[in-house]
């Protein structure tokens, strides 16, 4: 898409500018006093303080909640230049250096995020780095729009072999894109080898949950590998089997994982056979089945798909969680661990700790709480767009 030759002007109500000083990137409409001339989607746009100073730039959106979505702030070199193309490079620039300082990729891990939308000052834009094959997760409607530009800034920088772009629909809707209309559509999934801490997977890049595998989860999964030996393991909501076969990497006695997806169970135990680990058993399964019909084990993970994609939603979420926790509980044998996840932003992490003592309650189980966690440093979190923090885990014991 062309970037529009005349800048229009969204001054801000009084008062209102503070969180995009400080850097958040969305500006709702509740915060507007007026706009100056007649921005079409996707325009470039400057948003100005009460008093007429700049806030930063970035591109309006008439059919979203996020009337702006900032790129560029005020203070930044690249507030006047205003060329998207070169933002882009700046910003993919900047995190590729970010992930280099703390060692990814690397003989051992080469699947990581590269790019964490507001994490890193690119809000709706997710890139996922397989190898030398990049998946794009866009999920905003600017991201659509300029989606050549994306993927020239992408080629300058990373010179990917391959660029798959993942449109995420639900988000996409929500901003206003209709894909009926504009021709949202998918590419047809890749499957690759990768490596992640010593294990090799097969993924499908853009296919099914995130942009194919759960990046954010690596830290996690050497988490459960250290604390695996001699114990017997089980993984539900197992997916393509990432803890299931840390598990057995750690030394597991026995592994179960389970999946509701066809699909996703083959997949784990393609990647058990690639790994040459024998001690693990996938089978098809409801979460909740399988807990009633387990007997004692020593260690559970739960990592579900996101339960709450809102706060709408996020009642019915909490009495799920606490269902699984419950049984969960239930059936861990005295001593036993159980490393249990939320991906839902809307759950914090006060509610969380909440939900698993009612459930120890019912389960008529003692707990502690050894750890939180959340996803690894490459899925960064600016401080002024905490919305931005969506994984947490939580380990603990029975007593």
């Amino acid at each position: 898409m062309e970037p529009t030759a005349e800048i229009t002007l969204i001054n801000l109500k009084r008062g209102r500018a503070k969180p995009f000083w400080h850097g958040n990137p969305m500006v709702y409409s509740g915060a507007i006093h007026s706009v100056d001339g007649h921005p079409q989607p996707g325009s470039i746009v400057i948003v100005n303080d009460d008093q007429g100073q700049p806030v930063g730039w970035g591109i309006f959106n008439p059919h979203s909640q996020y009337r702006v979505r900032l790129l560029a702030f005020a203070g930044e070199s690249i507030f006047n230049t205003r060329d998207l193309t070169l933002l882009l490079i700046e910003r993919l620039q900047a995190a590729r250096r970010l992930r280099q300082t703390f060692g990814l990729p690397s003989p051992e891990t080469n699947a990581y995020r590269l790019l964490n939308s507001e994490g890193d000052r690119i809000t709706g834009l997710t890139i996922d780095m397989y190898g030398r094959v990049a998946v794009v997760a866009s999920s905003a409607l600017w991201t659509e729009l300029y989606r050549q530009e994306v993927e020239t800034a992408m080629t300058e920088v990373l010179g990917p072999q391959r660029i798959i772009w993942h449109p995420m629909i639900g988000p996409l809707q929500q901003d206003g894109w209709q894909p009926s209309a504009q021709g949202v559509v998918s590419e047809t999934p890749l499957g690759v080898q990768i490596q992640e801490l010593g294990i090799t997977y097969k993924v499908m890049l853009g296919l099914g949950q995130k942009t194919g595998f759960y990046c954010d989860q690596r830290d996690n999964r050497m988490l459960i590998r250290s604390l695996s030996r001699g114990r017997q393991v089980l993984d539900i909501f197992c997916y393509t089997g990432g803890f299931a076969l840390n598990a057995a990497k750690g030394g597991a006695q026995k592994v179960e994982g389970v999946d509701t997806s066809k699909a996703a169970i083959e997949l784990a135990q393609e990647n058990a056979r690639l790994n040459d680990l024998q001690e693990i058993r996938f089978q098809r399964g409801d979460a909740l089945s399988v807990l009633h019909q387990e007997h004692k084990v020593d260690f559970i993970i739960l990592d579900p798909p996101k339960l709450a994609p809102s706060k709408r939603e996020l009642a019915h979420a909490l009495r799920h969680y606490q269902r699984l926790n419950r049984e969960a509980l239930r059936i861990l044998a005295p001593g036993g661990l159980l490393f249990t996840c939320s991906c839902s932003a809307a759950l914090k992490l006060e509610t969380f700790r909440d939900i698993l003592r009612e459930a120890a309650h019912q389960a008529e189980r003692t707990i502690t709480v050894l750890k939180v966690t959340s996803a690894g440093p490459d899925h960064p979190v600016h401080p002024a767009f905490p919305e931005g923090h969506y994984l947490t885990c939580l380990l603990v014991a029975v007593v």
